[in-house]
Protein backbone atom coordinates (compact mmCIF):
# COMPACT_ATOMS: atom_id res chain seq x y z
CA UNK A 1 0.00 0.00 0.00
CA UNK A 2 1.16 3.55 -0.72
CA UNK A 3 2.38 4.71 2.69
CA UNK A 4 1.48 8.30 1.87
CA UNK A 5 -2.20 7.36 1.46
CA UNK A 6 -4.53 8.01 4.39
CA UNK A 7 -6.97 5.25 3.52
CA UNK A 8 -7.20 2.12 1.39
CA UNK A 9 -9.62 3.99 -0.89
CA UNK A 10 -7.01 6.66 -1.52
CA UNK A 11 -4.30 4.06 -2.05
CA UNK A 12 -6.32 2.32 -4.72
CA UNK A 13 -7.31 5.66 -6.28
CA UNK A 14 -3.63 6.56 -6.68
CA UNK A 15 -2.94 3.25 -8.36
CA UNK A 16 -5.96 3.56 -10.65
CA UNK A 17 -5.14 7.10 -11.66
CA UNK A 18 -1.51 6.34 -12.49
CA UNK A 19 -1.97 3.01 -14.30
CA UNK A 20 -1.21 3.08 -18.02
CA UNK A 21 -1.99 0.44 -20.64
CA UNK A 22 1.73 0.04 -21.34
CA UNK A 23 2.18 -1.16 -17.75
CA UNK A 24 -0.29 -4.03 -18.11
CA UNK A 25 1.32 -7.44 -18.69
CA UNK A 26 0.20 -8.85 -22.04
CA UNK A 27 -1.59 -11.74 -20.33
CA UNK A 28 -3.67 -9.22 -18.34
CA UNK A 29 -4.65 -7.14 -21.35
CA UNK A 30 -5.57 -10.34 -23.22
CA UNK A 31 -7.63 -11.48 -20.24
CA UNK A 32 -9.47 -8.15 -20.21
CA UNK A 33 -10.32 -8.67 -23.89
CA UNK A 34 -11.69 -12.12 -23.06
CA UNK A 35 -13.78 -10.71 -20.21
CA UNK A 36 -15.15 -8.06 -22.58
CA UNK A 37 -15.98 -10.56 -25.35
CA UNK A 38 -17.53 -13.01 -22.89
CA UNK A 39 -19.64 -10.28 -21.28
CA UNK A 40 -20.92 -8.91 -24.56
CA UNK A 41 -21.90 -12.41 -25.69
CA UNK A 42 -23.85 -13.38 -22.57
CA UNK A 43 -25.47 -9.92 -22.46
CA UNK A 44 -26.74 -10.20 -26.01
CA UNK A 45 -27.96 -13.75 -25.37
CA UNK A 46 -29.90 -12.60 -22.31
CA UNK A 47 -31.71 -10.02 -24.41
CA UNK A 48 -32.97 -12.75 -26.71
CA UNK A 49 -33.72 -15.47 -24.16
CA UNK A 50 -35.34 -13.62 -21.24
CA UNK A 51 -38.67 -12.11 -22.19
CA UNK A 52 -38.54 -9.62 -19.29
CA UNK A 53 -35.40 -8.11 -20.84
CA UNK A 54 -37.58 -5.89 -23.01
CA UNK A 55 -39.06 -4.36 -19.87
CA UNK A 56 -35.56 -3.38 -18.81
CA UNK A 57 -34.44 -2.00 -22.15
CA UNK A 58 -37.66 -0.11 -22.90
CA UNK A 59 -37.58 1.40 -19.41
CA UNK A 60 -33.96 2.51 -19.91
CA UNK A 61 -34.83 4.28 -23.16
CA UNK A 62 -37.84 6.05 -21.61
CA UNK A 63 -36.37 6.90 -18.22
CA UNK A 64 -32.92 8.01 -19.33
CA UNK A 65 -33.87 9.44 -22.69
CA UNK A 66 -32.69 9.06 -26.24
CA UNK A 67 -29.02 9.22 -27.07
CA UNK A 68 -26.28 7.64 -29.12
CA UNK A 69 -25.13 4.94 -26.70
CA UNK A 70 -25.92 1.38 -27.70
CA UNK A 71 -28.00 -1.12 -25.79
CA UNK A 72 -26.14 -4.22 -26.95
CA UNK A 73 -28.15 -6.33 -29.33
CA UNK A 74 -31.08 -3.91 -29.53
CA UNK A 75 -31.85 -1.36 -32.25
CA UNK A 76 -32.63 1.51 -29.88
CA UNK A 77 -29.98 3.74 -28.36
CA UNK A 78 -30.08 5.76 -25.18
CA UNK A 79 -27.86 7.92 -23.00
CA UNK A 80 -24.70 6.52 -21.38
CA UNK A 81 -26.59 6.22 -18.09
CA UNK A 82 -29.41 4.30 -19.75
CA UNK A 83 -26.94 1.98 -21.46
CA UNK A 84 -25.06 1.34 -18.21
CA UNK A 85 -28.38 0.42 -16.59
CA UNK A 86 -29.65 -1.82 -19.42
CA UNK A 87 -26.39 -3.51 -20.42
CA UNK A 88 -25.35 -3.91 -16.80
CA UNK A 89 -28.70 -5.50 -16.01
CA UNK A 90 -28.42 -7.99 -18.85
CA UNK A 91 -24.77 -8.88 -18.14
CA UNK A 92 -25.56 -11.23 -15.26
CA UNK A 93 -29.11 -12.14 -16.26
CA UNK A 94 -28.21 -15.65 -17.47
CA UNK A 95 -25.75 -16.44 -14.65
CA UNK A 96 -23.20 -17.06 -17.39
CA UNK A 97 -20.74 -14.23 -16.77
CA UNK A 98 -17.09 -14.28 -15.65
CA UNK A 99 -16.35 -15.30 -12.06
CA UNK A 100 -13.60 -15.72 -9.46
CA UNK A 101 -12.13 -12.25 -10.01
CA UNK A 102 -15.00 -10.68 -8.15
CA UNK A 103 -17.99 -10.41 -10.47
CA UNK A 104 -15.82 -9.40 -13.40
CA UNK A 105 -18.54 -9.75 -16.01
CA UNK A 106 -20.42 -6.80 -14.53
CA UNK A 107 -17.64 -4.29 -15.27
CA UNK A 108 -17.60 -3.88 -19.10
CA UNK A 109 -21.05 -2.27 -19.32
CA UNK A 110 -19.93 0.58 -17.06
CA UNK A 111 -16.68 0.96 -19.01
CA UNK A 112 -18.25 1.28 -22.46
CA UNK A 113 -21.01 3.57 -21.14
CA UNK A 114 -18.41 5.80 -19.48
CA UNK A 115 -16.41 5.81 -22.72
CA UNK A 116 -19.36 7.52 -24.40
CA UNK A 117 -19.17 10.29 -21.79
CA UNK A 118 -15.87 11.35 -23.36
CA UNK A 119 -15.28 12.93 -26.74
CA UNK A 120 -13.14 9.92 -27.56
CA UNK A 121 -11.95 6.86 -25.64
CA UNK A 122 -9.30 4.57 -27.09
CA UNK A 123 -9.34 0.82 -26.86
CA UNK A 124 -6.26 0.95 -24.66
CA UNK A 125 -8.06 3.24 -22.21
CA UNK A 126 -11.07 0.91 -22.12
CA UNK A 127 -8.93 -2.17 -21.45
CA UNK A 128 -7.03 -0.37 -18.70
CA UNK A 129 -10.32 0.62 -17.08
CA UNK A 130 -11.56 -2.98 -17.17
CA UNK A 131 -8.33 -4.03 -15.45
CA UNK A 132 -8.81 -1.35 -12.77
CA UNK A 133 -12.44 -2.30 -12.07
CA UNK A 134 -11.87 -6.05 -11.99
CA UNK A 135 -8.72 -5.72 -9.87
CA UNK A 136 -10.64 -3.75 -7.24
CA UNK A 137 -13.46 -6.29 -7.26
CA UNK A 138 -11.02 -9.18 -6.80
CA UNK A 139 -9.34 -7.53 -3.84
CA UNK A 140 -12.66 -6.64 -2.24
CA UNK A 141 -13.73 -10.26 -2.62
CA UNK A 142 -10.51 -11.44 -0.97
CA UNK A 143 -10.85 -9.00 1.93
CA UNK A 144 -14.54 -9.82 2.46
CA UNK A 145 -13.73 -13.53 2.68
CA UNK A 146 -11.66 -12.80 5.83
CA UNK A 147 -14.63 -11.23 7.58
CA UNK A 148 -16.29 -12.51 10.72
CA UNK A 149 -19.81 -12.48 9.26
CA UNK A 150 -20.22 -16.01 7.88
CA UNK A 151 -23.61 -15.03 6.46
CA UNK A 152 -24.59 -11.41 6.16
CA UNK A 153 -27.68 -11.63 3.97
CA UNK A 154 -26.04 -9.51 1.27
CA UNK A 155 -26.14 -10.21 -2.44
CA UNK A 156 -22.39 -9.94 -2.89
CA UNK A 157 -22.46 -9.72 -6.66
CA UNK A 158 -24.54 -6.57 -6.46
CA UNK A 159 -23.03 -4.96 -3.36
CA UNK A 160 -19.35 -5.34 -4.25
CA UNK A 161 -19.82 -4.42 -7.89
CA UNK A 162 -20.83 -0.84 -7.08
CA UNK A 163 -17.17 -0.15 -6.30
CA UNK A 164 -15.69 -1.96 -9.30
CA UNK A 165 -18.04 -0.19 -11.71
CA UNK A 166 -17.36 3.17 -10.07
CA UNK A 167 -13.57 2.77 -10.25
CA UNK A 168 -13.68 1.56 -13.86
CA UNK A 169 -15.95 4.41 -14.98
CA UNK A 170 -13.74 6.96 -13.20
CA UNK A 171 -10.64 5.55 -14.91
CA UNK A 172 -12.25 5.77 -18.36
CA UNK A 173 -13.08 9.41 -17.73
CA UNK A 174 -9.49 10.16 -16.78
CA UNK A 175 -10.34 11.41 -13.28
CA UNK A 176 -7.68 12.49 -10.81
CA UNK A 177 -6.74 10.57 -7.67
CA UNK A 178 -8.94 12.84 -5.58
CA UNK A 179 -11.87 12.43 -7.96
CA UNK A 180 -11.55 8.64 -8.03
CA UNK A 181 -11.47 8.64 -4.23
CA UNK A 182 -14.69 10.68 -4.23
CA UNK A 183 -16.17 8.27 -6.78
CA UNK A 184 -15.65 5.39 -4.33
CA UNK A 185 -17.23 7.44 -1.54
CA UNK A 186 -20.25 8.15 -3.72
CA UNK A 187 -20.49 4.45 -4.56
CA UNK A 188 -20.61 3.64 -0.85
CA UNK A 189 -23.51 6.06 -0.43
CA UNK A 190 -25.54 4.07 -2.96
CA UNK A 191 -24.35 0.49 -2.45
CA UNK A 192 -27.02 -2.11 -1.71
CA UNK A 193 -28.00 -5.70 -2.39
CA UNK A 194 -30.07 -8.16 -0.38
CA UNK A 195 -30.26 -11.93 -0.69
CA UNK A 196 -33.97 -11.88 0.10
CA UNK A 197 -34.88 -11.85 -3.57
CA UNK A 198 -32.94 -15.13 -3.98
CA UNK A 199 -34.32 -16.64 -0.79
CA UNK A 200 -37.80 -16.09 -2.20
CA UNK A 201 -37.02 -17.98 -5.39
CA UNK A 202 -35.61 -15.41 -7.83
CA UNK A 203 -38.52 -13.47 -9.34
CA UNK A 204 -37.80 -11.80 -12.69
CA UNK A 205 -36.01 -8.75 -11.25
CA UNK A 206 -33.29 -10.88 -9.64
CA UNK A 207 -31.81 -11.52 -13.08
CA UNK A 208 -31.15 -7.84 -13.59
CA UNK A 209 -29.44 -6.77 -10.37
CA UNK A 210 -26.35 -5.73 -12.34
CA UNK A 211 -28.31 -2.71 -13.59
CA UNK A 212 -28.07 -0.94 -10.25
CA UNK A 213 -24.29 -0.98 -9.60
CA UNK A 214 -23.59 -0.08 -13.23
CA UNK A 215 -25.93 2.90 -13.13
CA UNK A 216 -24.64 4.00 -9.72
CA UNK A 217 -21.00 3.45 -10.67
CA UNK A 218 -21.33 5.70 -13.71
CA UNK A 219 -23.35 8.22 -11.74
CA UNK A 220 -20.67 8.33 -9.03
CA UNK A 221 -17.93 9.03 -11.58
CA UNK A 222 -19.97 11.73 -13.30
CA UNK A 223 -20.72 13.48 -10.00
CA UNK A 224 -17.07 13.33 -8.99
CA UNK A 225 -16.09 14.77 -12.38
CA UNK A 226 -18.48 17.64 -11.73
CA UNK A 227 -16.58 18.33 -8.51
CA UNK A 228 -18.78 16.73 -5.85
CA UNK A 229 -16.36 15.84 -3.04
CA UNK A 230 -17.02 12.54 -1.23
CA UNK A 231 -13.59 11.29 -0.21
CA UNK A 232 -13.84 8.98 2.81
CA UNK A 233 -12.53 5.64 4.01
CA UNK A 234 -15.10 3.93 1.78
CA UNK A 235 -13.53 0.47 1.84
CA UNK A 236 -11.91 -0.03 5.27
CA UNK A 237 -13.45 2.60 7.52
CA UNK A 238 -15.45 1.73 10.63
CA UNK A 239 -18.61 2.07 8.55
CA UNK A 240 -16.98 1.31 5.20
CA UNK A 241 -17.81 -1.59 2.94
CA UNK A 242 -15.63 -4.26 4.52
CA UNK A 243 -16.29 -3.67 8.22
CA UNK A 244 -19.94 -2.71 7.92
CA UNK A 245 -21.09 -5.59 5.74
CA UNK A 246 -18.48 -8.28 6.36
CA UNK A 247 -16.93 -7.60 9.76
CA UNK A 248 -13.57 -7.64 8.02
CA UNK A 249 -10.78 -6.13 10.11
CA UNK A 250 -8.12 -6.87 7.50
CA UNK A 251 -5.41 -4.22 7.44
CA UNK A 252 -5.35 -1.71 4.60
CA UNK A 253 -1.89 -2.75 3.50
CA UNK A 254 -3.07 -6.37 3.18
CA UNK A 255 -5.71 -5.34 0.66
CA UNK A 256 -3.50 -3.30 -1.65
CA UNK A 257 0.04 -4.28 -0.69
CA UNK A 258 1.10 -5.44 -4.15
CA UNK A 259 -0.89 -3.31 -6.57
CA UNK A 260 0.67 -3.27 -10.01
CA UNK A 261 2.87 -6.23 -9.15
CA UNK A 262 0.43 -9.09 -8.62
CA UNK A 263 -2.72 -8.79 -10.72
CA UNK A 264 -5.23 -10.90 -8.87
CA UNK A 265 -7.71 -10.50 -11.74
CA UNK A 266 -5.76 -13.25 -13.51
CA UNK A 267 -7.91 -15.64 -11.45
CA UNK A 268 -10.91 -14.83 -13.67
CA UNK A 269 -12.68 -17.95 -14.90
CA UNK A 270 -15.19 -18.44 -17.67
CA UNK A 271 -18.30 -20.52 -17.17
CA UNK A 272 -19.13 -23.56 -19.24
CA UNK A 273 -22.69 -23.73 -17.93
CA UNK A 274 -25.20 -20.89 -17.37
CA UNK A 275 -25.81 -21.79 -13.74
CA UNK A 276 -24.55 -20.78 -10.33
CA UNK A 277 -21.07 -22.14 -9.68
CA UNK A 278 -22.15 -22.86 -6.08
CA UNK A 279 -23.54 -26.25 -7.08
CA UNK A 280 -21.46 -26.96 -10.19
CA UNK A 281 -19.72 -29.85 -8.45
CA UNK A 282 -23.09 -31.54 -7.90
CA UNK A 283 -23.64 -31.37 -11.65
CA UNK A 284 -20.18 -32.88 -12.21
CA UNK A 285 -20.94 -35.71 -9.76
CA UNK A 286 -24.29 -36.48 -11.41
CA UNK A 287 -22.69 -36.50 -14.87
CA UNK A 288 -19.95 -38.81 -13.61
CA UNK A 289 -22.52 -41.32 -12.39
CA UNK A 290 -24.52 -41.04 -15.63
CA UNK A 291 -21.43 -41.67 -17.76
CA UNK A 292 -19.81 -44.45 -15.76
CA UNK A 293 -23.04 -46.35 -15.11
CA UNK A 294 -24.38 -45.63 -18.61
CA UNK A 295 -27.65 -44.55 -17.08
CA UNK A 296 -30.69 -43.48 -19.01
CA UNK A 297 -32.55 -40.61 -17.33
CA UNK A 298 -35.83 -42.51 -17.23
CA UNK A 299 -34.16 -45.17 -15.03
CA UNK A 300 -33.55 -42.71 -12.18
CA UNK A 301 -35.95 -43.23 -9.29
CA UNK A 302 -34.54 -40.75 -6.81
CA UNK A 303 -31.61 -38.54 -5.90
CA UNK A 304 -30.63 -37.70 -2.34
CA UNK A 305 -28.13 -35.00 -1.45
CA UNK A 306 -26.72 -34.46 2.02
CA UNK A 307 -24.98 -31.13 2.35
CA UNK A 308 -24.53 -28.13 4.65
CA UNK A 309 -27.04 -25.37 5.51
CA UNK A 310 -25.39 -22.78 3.23
CA UNK A 311 -26.65 -24.77 0.22
CA UNK A 312 -30.31 -24.49 1.18
CA UNK A 313 -31.00 -21.48 -1.04
CA UNK A 314 -30.22 -23.51 -4.18
CA UNK A 315 -32.91 -26.10 -3.29
CA UNK A 316 -35.65 -23.97 -1.73
CA UNK A 317 -38.40 -22.85 -2.12
CA UNK A 318 -39.09 -26.41 -3.33
CA UNK A 319 -41.86 -25.53 -5.75
CA UNK A 320 -39.80 -22.91 -7.56
CA UNK A 321 -36.46 -24.73 -7.56
CA UNK A 322 -37.99 -27.95 -8.91
CA UNK A 323 -39.96 -26.16 -11.63
CA UNK A 324 -38.35 -22.75 -12.13
CA UNK A 325 -40.63 -20.22 -13.84
CA UNK A 326 -37.86 -18.10 -15.36
CA UNK A 327 -34.20 -18.19 -16.36
CA UNK A 328 -32.99 -16.52 -13.15
CA UNK A 329 -34.68 -19.13 -10.98
CA UNK A 330 -33.42 -21.93 -13.24
CA UNK A 331 -29.82 -20.75 -13.13
CA UNK A 332 -29.97 -20.78 -9.34
CA UNK A 333 -31.72 -24.15 -9.08
CA UNK A 334 -29.59 -27.16 -8.16
CA UNK A 335 -32.45 -29.65 -8.76
CA UNK A 336 -33.22 -28.25 -12.21
CA UNK A 337 -29.57 -28.12 -13.28
CA UNK A 338 -28.85 -31.65 -12.06
CA UNK A 339 -31.97 -32.94 -13.80
CA UNK A 340 -30.99 -31.25 -17.07
CA UNK A 341 -27.49 -32.71 -16.87
CA UNK A 342 -28.83 -36.22 -16.24
CA UNK A 343 -31.27 -35.86 -19.13
CA UNK A 344 -29.01 -34.25 -21.74
CA UNK A 345 -25.46 -34.79 -20.51
CA UNK A 346 -24.82 -31.04 -20.30
CA UNK A 347 -26.53 -27.72 -19.57
CA UNK A 348 -26.83 -25.07 -22.28
CA UNK A 349 -28.57 -21.78 -23.00
CA UNK A 350 -31.42 -23.67 -24.66
CA UNK A 351 -32.39 -25.00 -21.22
CA UNK A 352 -33.11 -21.43 -20.06
CA UNK A 353 -35.53 -20.65 -22.87
CA UNK A 354 -39.27 -20.85 -22.28
CA UNK A 355 -39.32 -24.23 -24.02
CA UNK A 356 -36.29 -25.44 -22.07
CA UNK A 357 -37.95 -24.62 -18.76
CA UNK A 358 -40.87 -26.91 -19.65
CA UNK A 359 -38.96 -30.15 -20.47
CA UNK A 360 -41.19 -32.87 -19.01
CA UNK A 361 -38.50 -35.41 -18.17
CA UNK A 362 -36.30 -32.74 -16.60
CA UNK A 363 -39.13 -31.54 -14.37
CA UNK A 364 -39.93 -35.11 -13.40
CA UNK A 365 -36.34 -35.77 -12.36
CA UNK A 366 -36.08 -32.46 -10.52
CA UNK A 367 -39.14 -33.39 -8.46
CA UNK A 368 -37.34 -36.57 -7.31
CA UNK A 369 -34.37 -34.73 -5.82
CA UNK A 370 -34.36 -34.46 -2.03
CA UNK A 371 -31.80 -32.57 0.01
CA UNK A 372 -30.82 -32.59 3.68
CA UNK A 373 -28.82 -29.75 5.20
CA UNK A 374 -27.44 -31.21 8.42
CA UNK A 375 -23.86 -31.76 7.24
CA UNK A 376 -21.34 -29.44 9.01
CA UNK A 377 -19.77 -26.77 6.84
CA UNK A 378 -16.41 -28.03 5.62
CA UNK A 379 -17.51 -31.67 5.50
CA UNK A 380 -17.98 -33.49 2.17
CA UNK A 381 -21.33 -33.29 0.40
CA UNK A 382 -22.83 -36.68 -0.47
CA UNK A 383 -24.89 -37.45 -3.58
CA UNK A 384 -26.76 -40.76 -3.89
CA UNK A 385 -28.62 -41.71 -7.07
CA UNK A 386 -31.03 -44.69 -7.01
CA UNK A 387 -32.30 -46.45 -10.14
CA UNK A 388 -35.27 -48.75 -10.82
CA UNK A 389 -33.59 -52.00 -9.87
CA UNK A 390 -32.77 -50.58 -6.44
CA UNK A 391 -29.09 -50.06 -7.18
CA UNK A 392 -27.62 -46.89 -5.66
CA UNK A 393 -24.62 -44.93 -6.95
CA UNK A 394 -22.82 -42.59 -4.57
CA UNK A 395 -20.38 -39.74 -4.90
CA UNK A 396 -18.63 -37.73 -2.19
CA UNK A 397 -17.64 -34.14 -2.96
CA UNK A 398 -14.67 -32.73 -1.07
CA UNK A 399 -15.46 -29.07 -0.25
CA UNK A 400 -11.80 -28.10 -0.46
CA UNK A 401 -11.30 -29.55 -3.94
CA UNK A 402 -12.76 -27.41 -6.73
CA UNK A 403 -10.74 -28.35 -9.78
CA UNK A 404 -13.47 -30.74 -10.90
CA UNK A 405 -15.58 -27.78 -12.07
CA UNK A 406 -15.18 -27.48 -15.86
CA UNK A 407 -14.13 -23.90 -16.64
CA UNK A 408 -13.48 -22.67 -20.16
CA UNK A 409 -10.02 -21.62 -21.28
CA UNK A 410 -9.51 -18.25 -22.93
CA UNK A 411 -9.29 -20.01 -26.28
CA UNK A 412 -12.83 -21.33 -25.77
CA UNK A 413 -14.39 -17.87 -25.29
CA UNK A 414 -14.65 -17.34 -29.05
CA UNK A 415 -16.81 -20.47 -29.40
CA UNK A 416 -18.93 -19.47 -26.41
CA UNK A 417 -19.46 -16.02 -27.93
CA UNK A 418 -20.64 -17.62 -31.16
CA UNK A 419 -23.14 -19.77 -29.25
CA UNK A 420 -24.42 -16.77 -27.31
CA UNK A 421 -24.88 -14.39 -30.21
CA UNK A 422 -27.16 -16.87 -31.97
CA UNK A 423 -29.78 -16.02 -29.34
CA UNK A 424 -29.71 -12.28 -30.09
CA UNK A 425 -33.14 -10.65 -30.13
CA UNK A 426 -32.16 -8.95 -33.41
CA UNK A 427 -30.52 -11.42 -35.76
CA UNK A 428 -28.77 -8.67 -37.72
CA UNK A 429 -26.09 -8.53 -35.04
CA UNK A 430 -25.23 -12.19 -35.58
CA UNK A 431 -24.11 -11.28 -39.09
CA UNK A 432 -21.43 -9.06 -37.54
CA UNK A 433 -20.02 -11.76 -35.28
CA UNK A 434 -16.60 -12.00 -36.90
CA UNK A 435 -16.24 -8.23 -37.14
CA UNK A 436 -17.05 -7.82 -33.42
CA UNK A 437 -14.54 -10.50 -32.46
CA UNK A 438 -11.85 -8.97 -34.65
CA UNK A 439 -12.28 -5.49 -33.13
CA UNK A 440 -12.11 -6.84 -29.56
CA UNK A 441 -9.10 -9.04 -30.29
CA UNK A 442 -7.29 -5.94 -31.59
CA UNK A 443 -8.85 -3.41 -29.25
CA UNK A 444 -5.49 -1.92 -28.23
CA UNK A 445 -5.23 -0.64 -31.82
CA UNK A 446 -8.69 1.00 -31.85
CA UNK A 447 -8.54 4.81 -31.56
CA UNK A 448 -12.20 5.22 -30.59
CA UNK A 449 -14.38 2.65 -28.78
CA UNK A 450 -17.45 3.88 -30.63
CA UNK A 451 -16.32 1.72 -33.54
CA UNK A 452 -17.02 -1.25 -31.26
CA UNK A 453 -20.25 -0.06 -29.68
CA UNK A 454 -21.72 0.78 -33.08
CA UNK A 455 -21.20 -2.86 -34.08
CA UNK A 456 -23.17 -3.96 -31.01
CA UNK A 457 -26.35 -2.22 -32.11
CA UNK A 458 -29.13 -4.58 -33.09
CA UNK A 459 -30.23 -2.24 -35.88
CA UNK A 460 -29.03 -1.94 -39.44
CA UNK A 461 -25.31 -1.34 -39.54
Amino acid sequence: MDLSARTSSEAFSKFACALQFSQLPSEISDLCKSILLDTIGVTIAAGGIISASRLLTSYAARAFGMGETTIWGYPQSTTPMGAAFANGGLSHALNFDTLDAGYAGLIPAAVLAAADCNERTSGQEALTAIAVGVELLTRIQDAASHGTHSYNGMLNGQLQTYFGCAAAAAKVMGLSTEQIDSTLGLALMQAAGSMQITLDGDPDAKAFYGAFPNQAGLQSALLAREGLQASCDALSGNAGLLRLFYGSEIANDDIFCDLGEDYRLRRARFKKWPTSAAFAELIVAALDIKTNARLKPEEVQGIEIVTNPTMRIWFEPHKIRRAPPNAAAAGNSAPFAIAVALTKGTFTLSDLTERGLRQALVLRLASRIEAQFDRPVGQPTELALTVRDGQTFRRSIDPTFHSAIPWLGQNDIREKFSACIRYASEQSIALREHEIVHVIEHLEEVPNCRSLTQLLSGGTH
